[in-house]
């Protein structure tokens, strides 16, 4: 009979396409557009992640993924370290602490 110990392994995490935006060590993102194709056809879609860091780490930066539901953004150590920052509809937003936001919209 078969084994339980012989069952398909369990799915791998989700991997992790991020890009980082820290004014802190020179790297900010200005009227940048930000894409990350985290389509996966075999259903296991990356996640997508932007980082902002630092005061004007992320200035009228627009983010946007192809798959929105499986992307974020944090926004943090900046007052505001997102400035004028458009997503689209469906990625989360987090702002630590809320200072770190100003003009955030969808």
């Amino acid at each position: 009979s078969e084994s339980e110990s012989e069952s398909a392994p369990p799915p791998s995490p989700p991997s992790t396409k991020a890009i980082a935006c820290d004014s802190r060590n020179g790297r900010k993102c200005n009227r940048k557009r930000i894409h990350i194709d985290n389509n996966d056809k075999q259903g296991n879609p990356p996640l997508g992640l932007l980082t902002c860091q630092g005061k004007d780490g992320c200035t009228s930066v627009t983010f946007t993924c192809s798959v929105p539901s499986d992307c974020s953004v944090i926004c943090s150590n900046g007052k505001p370290a997102c400035n004028s920052l458009t997503v689209s509809s469906g990625i989360q937003v987090f702002c630590d602490p809320k200072s770190a936001c100003n003009s955030v919209s969808s």
